[in-house]
């Protein structure tokens, strides 16, 4: 499995312990498979080739761009060597752990990525429930009233004051069903009118995301039918009215099973990486100080 590294990886390695012995830049050059020197740093066709292979990059703009990220990567690394960036702890144990990482997942004795059966994608899900599970969700209708940023303290009341009319005569004239109902017509948005305002489903982390007034304004349980706002956003102001409700549960299994197929492998690369270090383990002595 090729997982995409943070710097350093393990490209810069062999960097790393050989910067000691690099050559001189006229036998780089005379070498036929020299791409470019960045200072006295080669580099050379079979490395750009390897790289492009692990990406899956085939054609000319790609290999040109990926030679540019090498040559960039390259010019950094000089920079970290000549600053001991390279010699600091934390940098060296990121290697390490690198090494250690990539030798479980491809050295000797390495299981490859299982395929997963749907069985055992069932299991994994029946195992673990809460991590398919379908939040509660509402549906949400808006009413939208324009109030330039430019209005003064008078017409910013007067504006309150429309919302607040509005919410009454919703609540007293329109069901919650029907969102905000022929009011909409008065609403600064044409995309909703003729719907009532409805802008669809939404879980409550999406609302309070999106619109952040709902957070303060939130209260367990809430009520279907509950009219929200105004949200005072630059020039339009927003009121919101949940107009039904569905509680959560388990999501359909073909909602799911790419996710539980997901999950069920990265769990069984992870049990074999476990296996693997107990092995690893069993054949190699330790010796604690005896304090």
């Amino acid at each position: 499995m090729n997982w995409p590294l943070p710097w350093p990886s393990l490209f810069a390695i062999p960097l790393l312990l050989l910067s000691s012995c690099r050559p001189s830049n006229n036998s780089a050059i005379s070498d036929p498979d020299v791409l470019v020197l960045v200072g006295q740093t080669p580099i050379r066709r079979p490395e750009l080739d390897a790289a492009a292979g692990r990406r899956g990059i085939s054609d000319p703009a790609g290999m040109t761009n990926l030679l540019e990220e090498l040559i960039d990567r390259e010019i950094t690394l000089q920079n970290a060597q000549r600053e001991g960036f390279d010699r600091r702890p934390d940098i060296l144990d990121s290697i390490k752990e690198t090494v250690a990482n990539r030798y479980l997942e491809q050295g000797p004795g390495a299981v490859p990525p299982p395929v997963i059966s749907e069985s055992q994608a069932r299991d994994f899900r029946d195992r673990n429930p809460q991590l398919f599970q379908r939040e509660p969700r509402w549906r949400v209708a808006q009413f939208q009233l324009e109030v330039p940023r430019s209005a003064g303290d008078v017409a910013r009341g007067l504006a309150r004051t429309r919302f607040r009319e509005l919410e009454t005569e919703t609540r007293q004239r329109v069901p919650p069903a029907k969102g905000f109902g022929a009011l909409s017509e008065r609403s600064r948005d044409p995309a909703t009118r003729s719907r009532g305002g409805d802008i669809g489903w939404m879980t409550r982390s999406e609302l309070t995301r999106s619109f952040p007034v709902l957070s303060a304004a939130w209260t367990n349980p809430v009520a279907v039918g509950t009219v929200f706002g105004p949200l005072e956003n630059r020039d339009l102001w927003v009121a919101f009215r949940l107009t039904a409700f569905e509680p959560g549960g388990p999501r359909p299994w073909n909602e799911v099973r790419q996710l539980a197929e997901h999950y069920a492998r990265q769990e069984s690369i992870a049990n074999a990486a476990l296996a693997r270090r107990s092995s690893l383990r069993q054949g190699t002595p330790l010796v604690r100080p005896n304090r």
